[in-house]
């Protein structure tokens, strides 16, 4: 009876490290989606900004072509 009970702490005991392993990897994942939003976000309001430029530049050409 004493070994099964050793066995069976033994898996709890794994079960828990295994658990503690996911549950750094998972906060790991969060902070990396985090980040990756983050800039995404800022690549997507830089690509605005320069779109923006870019139809500015284009309108102040086919205004001159105009002339």
């Amino acid at each position: 009876m004493d070994t099964q009970s050793t066995s069976l702490q033994d898996k709890i005991d794994k079960l828990e490290s295994t658990v503690n392993q996911l549950l750094v990897h998972c906060e790991t994942v969060q902070s990396s989606n985090k980040a990756l939003m983050l800039e995404r976000s800022e690549l997507l309001n830089k690509n605005e900004k320069v779109r923006t430029q870019i139809e500015g530049m284009v309108e102040r050409l086919k205004s001159a072509e105009s002339s």
